[in-house]
This record gives C-alpha cells, structure tokens and sequence, in this order.
C-alpha cells in the first residue's frame, strides 16, 4: 500500500501542509490556534469560580458590610479590586459564550462610555503594579471637554489594560508611562498609553501585532507583546483603529482612535 500524502490530507482539512507549517511562523501559528482556544476556554471555565468569590469579598469589604476598614487608601484599594474583578468575570463570561472566537461586533453591548471615566478608571488599578514596578504611571487631563465614545466598555478597558501592561513589562525601574484621551480636529477621540522604555525596531511591531515571537527573541521584561493582536482585534470590532509607534531607544506610544461616527459627536 502507498503512504498517504500527509500535505493532501492537511489540504483537506484547511489546514496548511506540514513541512510548509514548520517552515512559516504565520502558518505554525494556525495550526496550533485550535488547541490553544479550547486551552484558553478551559482555563476561563476554571479560574470563573475564583474571580466570582473575590467579586463577593471585595463587594463586602468595599461596602464595609462588616464595619469600617479604616484607613481610606484601603477602601480605594478594595474598590479597585473590586473593579478589576468584575472586568475579568465579565470577559471570562463572553469567552465561554463565544468560545474564545476572534472579537466581532455582533459580541459586544455597545453603548455611550465617558473616556474620561474609563480612563481614570482604568489607572486607578494599575497604579498598584506601576508603584510595585518603581515606573510611574501618569494620568494627562484633558485640556477640553470630550465627547463620548460609543463602544463595549468591557473591551476598552481590556485595551488600556494590555497597552499599560505591556508598558510596565517592558520599561525599566525608574521609567514614566503617560496615559491621556484627547480630541482630534476631525472630532475623533485617542487613548494615548505612552512610555519610555526601550521601543522596538519596524521588525519587532510587524511580528508583535502578528502574534509571532521569533525563537530566542524576546524584549527585556519577556514577551513581545503578546497583547498586542488582541488589542488590534478589539479595536476593529469596536469601530476604532490601533497604531502603534516606536524605535529603539525612545519608547513606544500606542493609540487606540475612535472616529467621530463612534462617538456622540457624530
């Protein structure tokens, strides 16, 4: 009996040949993408459990069912624990409905978001992790009002959080990290996540926004951005656009641009 042509079976059943996987990251990266989404929808149906009982302690402690806590830093800590908590339940909640599918809008509860909010928000819970870091994560005010956006609430807050994430993974013990929503001439409204940290060449932007991480290639702090393809990804669904700007040497601005249509001032 002849052996069976393995390259005309992977054909058959969509996937690329193997000999041509091995040799294409792009391609390598499409076959091992069906066992990492049932990977990642079982570990969202394991840690579903445990976020859900810190979302119930933190509501407790935050609303001192118990009695006062004391000191008010700490009930600004409990509410951020709170806060994060929630996000995380929530996409959990919309991965195991969605089967851990690429972001569309069809996924999402659009509805009016204040950027301002958010964004504060936002910085509130990471400035444990920035301070922890000894990099200090700044907050630019808006210099007018802005309007608001109208997208998923849960999506732009995993955006800012995986932008800042990576800003504090990658940028050294004593650096600055600058988060700002601003106003655009044709009304379209930027999140802005800013650092000083060490940047990368065009080679190491095409292959993070790729989700490909070349063998032994790797940015001090580890990774090289894994978070950056799903931003892009949610950015898309929501109706903005990711850019992403940096060189060796002086750091990386990522922005996240809702156009005027996605916001109250279309």
């Amino acid at each position: 009996m002849a052996p069976s042509d393995t390259s005309d079976d992977d054909r058959a059943a969509g996937r690329p040949p193997q000999g041509e996987a091995e040799s294409n990251p792009v391609a390598a990266e499409a076959r091992r993408m069906p066992q990492r989404r049932s990977y990642i929808q079982k570990m969202a149906h394991e840690l579903k459990t445990p976020i859900s009982a810190i979302v119930s302690a933190s509501e407790i402690m935050r609303d001192e069912q118990l009695g006062p806590i004391g000191d008010a830093r700490y009930r600004g800590y409990v509410a951020d624990i709170h806060d994060s908590a929630r996000l995380m339940l929530a996409v959990i909640d919309r991965m195991l409905e969605h089967r851990g599918r690429e972001p569309t809008p069809d996924m999402f509860d659009f509805a009016e978001i204040d950027p301002l909010e958010l964004l504060h928000a936002t910085v509130s819970s990471m400035l444990p992790l920035a301070e922890r870091a000894r990099i200090r994560l700044k907050l630019v005010e808006a210099e007018e009002q802005l309007p608001n956006i109208i997208a998923d609430s849960v999506a732009v807050r995993q955006m800012l959080i995986n932008l800042m994430t990576n800003s504090l993974k990658f940028t050294q013990e004593g650096g600055e990290i600058v988060a700002r929503a601003t106003i655009g001439s044709d009304r379209s409204v930027t999140f802005e996540v800013r650092d000083n940290g060490p940047g990368m060449d065009q080679k190491q932007i095409n292959d993070g926004l790729g989700g490909i991480l070349a063998e032994g290639e790797k940015r001090q702090g580890g990774g090289l951005g894994v978070g950056l393809p799903l931003v892009q990804s949610l950015a898309t669904a929501n109706g903005a656009r990711f850019e992403l700007q940096s060189e060796p040497g002086k750091g990386t601005a990522a922005r996240i641009i809702f156009p005027k249509a996605q916001t109250t001032a279309g």
